[in-house]
């Protein structure tokens, strides 16, 4: 099964590169017409930067519950590989518990050593996934004894 964010993730980019075109549409005009910068251009092109810094902050992230073997990746949109970064992948028989708090999922892994076991907490943020894609990444990986 997997579960990915990318619709989420296309429909906010879209938003936010229509948005800076706006922006710079309205501060060119602006710009033309008065002749001189003023408090409106300045806090438009205010709102541009910011537009910008958000922008390449945003990632698309694919959940993969194989049966055997779990996985969450993420890509950057701006990313110019088509590879994606792992950020955890653990055998299903190694999740202890399972919490998901708002848009913060806790795994609880046991990792083995030779002379000790240990139990490892792994935080992913789910800030892209819908609601409903939440549940179903929670109900995957609902423990069965």
């Amino acid at each position: 099964m997997i579960i990915s964010n990318r619709a989420n993730v296309r429909k906010r980019v879209v938003l936010l590169i229509g948005m800076m075109m706006m922006i710079v549409l309205i501060s060119g005009a602006r710009l033309m017409l008065i002749q001189k910068p003023d408090t409106i251009t300045m806090l438009l092109l205010a709102i541009l930067i910011v537009l910008m810094v958000i922008l390449p902050r945003l990632e698309m992230m694919e959940f993969e519950n194989s049966g055997l073997v779990v996985s969450m990746k993420r890509r950057g949109i701006l990313s110019s590989s088509l590879h994606n970064q792992v950020l955890f992948e653990v055998p299903l028989s190694a999740i202890q518990d399972i919490e998901l708090s708002g848009k913060m999922l806790q795994i609880k892994i046991l990792t083995e050593n030779i002379d000790r076991k240990k139990i490892k907490a792994i935080n992913v943020s789910l800030k892209n996934f819908s609601h409903l894609q939440r549940q179903e990444i929670l109900e995957s990986l609902k423990i069965t004894p």
